[in-house]
């Protein structure tokens, strides 16, 4: 089973992405973040290429969706600031977990938005902690807003001291990867090409001044099954593109769900 994750940047504004990747990439679940809209969802969209939705939405901001081509539980929804935000969706897809998750960018360093952030890791850690020597293959996908490491950073000194980079941000993406995730990405990949952001000021695609800040997390037991994993840079030179790239993995399903 292939998942993909992608920060879309408005789900509306990228169909013809969308529709592209569907057809090229085949991906059997689709997780989205920023899909910035509420009640406006392009269900019928994602039905013409075979996919149930599971979204939960907010109105510009925000938002989170999960697509597959198999059956899917009821979405269990996560607002673990209490504040109303559409940020985390999970649900199980033949006979694995996958959430979709939008963490915070966090503002400034000294924007109350910060300390949030570093709350809603803290609480995304202690929700996940259960999954993690669970027999069951978890992937938690999305867009952290964290560059781990300046290996992560094409321009280091560029980021120093500035949100998505700080020591406190970093230290907490560590704390939930010490719980036992696997870092598929980084260990798929090496550092060949670890960016999945290039903001969309300063030609920074052009340049290729990225930042690694989306990941696909697994459980142990899911790295087990993983066969292959990626991040599709490509679609960050397409017409109106997100700023962010997808990533991707694919799973060996149990002989029950083949």
């Amino acid at each position: 089973m292939k998942i993909l994750s992608w920060n879309v940047n408005s789900v509306r504004a990228r169909l013809h992405l969308l529709e592209d990747l569907m057809h090229k990439e085949s991906p059997d679940v689709i997780l989205l973040q920023e899909t910035k809209v509420l009640e406006a969802f392009p269900f019928e969209f994602f039905q013409t290429f075979g996919y149930k939705v599971h979204h939960w939405g907010q109105k510009s901001y925000n938002g989170v969706a999960i697509a597959a081509r198999f059956p899917m539980t009821p979405a269990i929804e996560k607002d673990f600031l209490g504040h109303g935000e559409a940020r985390y969706l999970e649900c199980t897809i033949a006979g694995i977990r996958v959430a979709s998750v939008y963490v915070p960018n966090g503002g400034a360093l000294d924007h109350p938005a910060y300390a949030k952030k570093l709350e809603f890791m803290h609480h995304l850690a202690k929700h996940l902690h259960p999954y993690v020597d669970a027999l069951q293959s978890t992937v938690v996908a999305g867009d952290f807003n964290i560059a781990l490491s300046e290996e992560d950073v094409a321009v280091p000194m560029e980021w120093e001291g500035r949100i998505l980079c700080s020591q406190a941000e970093r230290n907490a993406m560590r704390c939930l990867l010490h719980e036992g995730w696997g870092d598929l990405i980084q260990g798929t990949l090496g550092k060949k090409n670890p960016y999945t952001w290039w903001p969309y000021q300063g030609k920074a695609w052009e340049q290729n001044k990225g930042l690694r800040i989306d990941y696909m997390l697994l459980s142990p037991f899911a790295m087990d099954r993983c066969q292959a994993g990626g991040t599709s840079v490509c679609w960050r030179g397409e017409p109106q593109p997100s700023d962010h790239a997808p990533v991707w993995a694919e799973l060996r399903l149990e002989d029950s769900w083949k």
